[in-house]
Parts: structure tokens; C-alpha cells; sequence
């Protein structure tokens, strides 16, 4: 419970209430999509890196939970194939799902062979324990290090998905 930022503001949703009670929203799944699955967003590409605690022995996990919130509750998502999981290893960092609503870039929190950081043993017995809340700065820029990496090595990966989306998007403009 926190001490509700909007009490007494004229026609405010909850303005009346002296507390809102806040609920962590990884509760059903670790991956912040439900804002970005609203049909009124309109998200044509989402970019899901994926830092779950348990990654390394549920790859794509998280994921497949996401899709069947999205089936669940009436929203696009395209079909998560189990099979391209397998696929990711510490050269190639992404897996991309396409179908019905946005295009999904998936890119978990893996192992980098370019990098000597290995999330699994920080998570296990470092810094990256999902109950540790304190981080020095050498430890925040590691673990950053390798999702920033990641997204390096798939850049090329990002433009192909950023221009095929774009160019289907263009089809469906003209008359």
C-alpha cells in the first residue's frame, strides 16, 4: 500500500481512496507485456528481453506464459514455436515469432562469448539474485554489459524485422 498520489484531484480514477494498493505485475509472468498487448496500441514490434531468475533451465518460458495470457484474454500474439528456443546459444541471442499481432524479438538474458559474465552463475550465487536489491556500480554495468551485447549482436537481426514491418505496413497504405 502507498499513499495515493491523486487523493482529492478532481475526477481522478481512484481520487477518493487514501491508499492504492500496488501489485507486482509478474505475478502470472515475468515479462511486462500486457500494456503493450492492448488492442489500442496498435504495437507492431515488441523487443522482449527476457532476465527471468530461471532462464537458463525454462528458456522461453515467460514467453509461452505470455501467449496464453494473450489467447486467454482475446489479444494478438503470434504462436510461440518451443522449437526456436532451442536455437538460442551464446553466438546467436534471439529468436523472432511472427503471426498474428505484433512481430515478437525475443532475446533473453544468456551467456555472451565475448563476454566473461555469465548471468547464470550471478544468478545463482551473485549479484543477480532476484532477492538481492542492491547492486555497486561495477555490478550494474556487468549485467547491462551483456544485454547491451546482445541487442549488439542482433542489431542486424532488428533492422531486417524493422524494414519487413515497415514495408508490409506500406502495402496496406496504399490504395
Amino acid at each position: 500500500k502507498v499513499a495515493n498520489f491523486t487523493r482529492g484531484i478532481p475526477d481522478a480514477p481512484r481520487g477518493a481512496q487514501e491508499y492504492l494498493t500496488l501489485i507486482d505485475a509478474g505475478i502470472e509472468f515475468n515479462l511486462p507485456l500486457p500494456p503493450l498487448l492492448r488492442k489500442d496500441r496498435g504495437i507492431d514490434i515488441i523487443i522482449a528481453l527476457d532476465n527471468s531468475q530461471d532462464i537458463a533451465q525454462n528458456m522461453g518460458a515467460e514467453l509461452q506464459k505470455a501467449a496464453r495470457y494473450a489467447e486467454r484474454n482475446n489479444l494478438a500474439f503470434p504462436r510461440i514455436d518451443p522449437q526456436k528456443f532451442k536455437a538460442i546459444t551464446d553466438t546467436n541471442h534471439v529468436a523472432i515469432f511472427e503471426g498474428n499481432g505484433p512481430v515478437i524479438v525475443y532475446v533473453p538474458l544468456v551467456k555472451n562469448k565475448r563476454s566473461s559474465f555469465d548471468p547464470a552463475t550471478c544468478i545463482e550465487s551473485g549479484p543477480c539474485s532476484t532477492f538481492n536489491f542492491q547492486y555497486s556500480p561495477a555490478q550494474t554495468m556487468s549485467l547491462a554489459s551483456v544485454g547491451a551485447e546482445a541487442i549488439k549482436q542482433v542489431k542486424p537481426v532488428l533492422i531486417d524485422v524493422i524494414k519487413r514491418v515497415a514495408e508490409r505496413k506500406k502495402g496496406q497504405q496504399q490504395p
